[in-house]
């Protein structure tokens, strides 16, 4: 490593100045470029030049804190002194015991941890016995395994306490080295609580260098968001994130693997993380890919949950990229009859009504027209009709309720346990002579409905009707 070299300065194990790497790391991208289908090519040449970027915003950082004499880890030793003319006029005795009183404190706090008493074993001292200088050799024990000591209960919360309490070396050391195994222990049942502590505790440049690590491969990233311990982290660190650099980076990542990730259990939560916390122009690049590909995550079992909110925030993206809310509404409507039947997509085809634009329920109504009837006799798609009826206005209202008049098969709707209540709301959003034909259709069908546990429902609906239409007003 070469002391001048600002690249160096970032840690030769680390990888990031090394040009074969950022070769490698293409083509780990293009391998993956299998993984969400046909994905286009300039989808991963943006996430490089991304990646490019910001190793070199890490440089100057790390440049700018080396000339600085600055570490941004670094926390002041507690002064116990009165004041700091006493600790000036006091030398260097002081300030040792002013060291050996904190490390007391420490101990005094930690002395019936086990990791504590293990490496007090090891240098033959008891808890009470060891002083701060123990304890700063002991550490030192170590180096060169923080990836397996973060790997026990104990031993993560000791490096817990070493990133909190512990001088700038220690501090370094720790990150150093989780560093190098950083997705491994963010998967760990133990490992991965050291590496939320060590997100919310580090800097700029150091939280940029972690999201370098993570970013470099996506399919490692695929792999910790789809794991119980690595969704959680990755959800830690979407809310840790503030800058429109270190966010854009995450985004070009997660977005050669959106499709996968919302297909998953645990993958859609860290995509919905990013929609709920990132702006909608950050976010665009995923959406743009949901978008493409909303029938085959609508009809998944954990994809529909998230596709409703890339709805809602397509819909933000409107004022600076319309193309992107377009591309998601025309692929659902195209696809609207087989999606209002499916137990999943359904819910899509929902969420675009509630949205209450007129052009849109407009063309949901054109597509569906001609299948009220028999989307009215069924448990999915009676739902969509529903929506339909109470949120588009009384000229769609009528359309469907036409619809059902005209057809031959009216009788069988009004006795249906899912047609009686598509019926039921028609009486309440239809106006005018299209609501008188349905009573009077329901009335010539009273002696069938009679009897009919369904059908008893809506001629108490006309009833009551008929009875507030009579009192005073």
């Amino acid at each position: 490593m070469n002391p001048n070299n600002p690249r160096d300065m970032i840690g030769s194990s680390s990888g990031l100045d090394k040009d074969n790497d950022d070769d490698d790391h293409h083509d780990d991208l293009a391998h993956n470029h299998g993984l969400d289908g046909d994905l286009p090519e300039d989808l991963l040449e943006d996430h490089r030049a991304k990646l490019n970027a910001a190793i070199g915003r890490l440089t100057k950082l790390q440049v700018r804190s080396i000339k600085n004499n600055l570490d941004h880890l670094e926390t002041p030793w507690p002064v116990f002194a009165k004041s700091s003319t006493t600790l000036q006029s006091s030398g260097v005795n002081n300030l040792d015991h002013c060291r050996h009183r904190h490390h007391l404190l420490i101990l005094h706090k930690y002395q019936n941890d086990r990791y504590y008493q293990w490496l007090a074993a090891s240098l033959g001292r008891t808890g009470r016995d060891m002083d701060y200088r123990a304890i700063l050799h002991t550490f030192g024990q170590v180096r060169g395994q923080v990836c397996s000591v973060a790997r026990e209960i104990y031993g993560c919360n000791f490096l817990k306490f070493r990133l909190q309490n512990g001088n700038p070396e220690e501090k370094h050391m720790i990150f150093s080295e989780a560093k190098e195994d950083l997705c491994s222990l963010m998967v760990h049942r133990v490992g991965n609580i050291l590496v939320k502590h060590l997100i919310q505790v580090v800097k700029e440049d150091k939280l940029l260098e972690i999201l370098i690590v993570l970013t470099r491969d996506v399919r490692r990233l695929r792999s910790v968001c789809s794991d119980d311990n690595g969704t959680v982290v990755m959800m830690g660190l979407v809310m840790r994130l503030r800058t429109q650099e270190q966010q854009s980076l995450l985004i070009s990542a997660m977005t050669c693997i959106a499709l996968t990730m919302t297909k998953s259990k645990n993958g859609n939560l860290v995509i919905n993380c990013c929609l709920k916390h990132f702006h909608a122009h950050i976010v665009e690049p995923i959406l743009g890919v949901i978008a493409t590909k909303c029938l085959e995550i609508a009809t998944d079992k954990y994809g529909y949950c998230i596709l409703q909110n890339c709805i809602l925030k397509a819909k933000d993206c409107i004022p600076f990229k319309v193309e992107v809310f377009n591309t998601l509404v025309a692929n659902i409507i195209q696809n609207a009859h087989f999606l209002s039947e499916h137990c999943c997509g359904n819910y899509a085809v929902q969420c675009l009504i509630e949205l209450k634009m007129p052009q849109i329920n407009q063309g949901i109504t054109t597509q569906l027209e001609g299948r009220f009837v028999s989307l009215s006799m069924k448990k999915q798609g009676s739902n969509v009709v529903e929506k339909l009826l109470i949120m588009s206005g009384e000229e769609i209202a009528n359309r469907i309720t036409n619809e059902i008049l005209s057809s031959s098969r009216s009788l069988e709707v009004l006795q249906d346990s899912y047609g009686n209540s598509v019926a039921r709301f028609a009486l309440e959003a239809s106006r005018g002579s299209v609501r008188n034909a349905l009573d009077q259709l329901i009335v010539r069908y009273s002696p069938q409905l009679e009897n009919h546990s369904y059908g008893k429902r809506l001629l108490h609906e006309i009833s009551l009707s008929k009875k507030h239409k009579r009192s005073p007003a």
